[in-house]
C-alpha cells in the first residue's frame, strides 16, 4: 500500500503491475490480504479497482459483530 484513499475502505498501491479487473475471473471476487500493520492477517474482497490510479476499494468485514471500519 502506497497511499490512503478518501475513506477507510480505499487505498492506493503503486506496486501493482497488472490490471486487477482485466485478470478477474467471472463470478470470483479478487481479494487482498495484509501481511503487516494494523490489518496484518486480514483478507478483504475487492469491491472496485481503478486501474488508472491503482486504487482499491475493499468490502468491509465483520469481526465479532463489529464493522472493522468503525473501530
Amino acid at each position: 500500500m502506497t497511499g490512503l484513499g478518501s475513506d477507510l475502505l480505499t487505498f492506493v498501491d503503486n506496486g501493482v503491475d497488472f490490471d486487477v479487473e482485466a485478470t478477474r475471473l467471472q463470478g470470483i471476487s479478487p481479494k487482498v490480504s495484509f501481511k503487516s500493520g494494523a490489518l496484518a492477517g486480514y483478507e478483504f474482497t475487492v469491491n472496485q479497482y481503478i486501474a488508472s490510479s491503482k486504487t482499491f476499494v475493499i468490502n468491509d468485514i465483520q469481526d465479532g459483530g463489529r464493522l472493522k471500519n468503525n473501530k
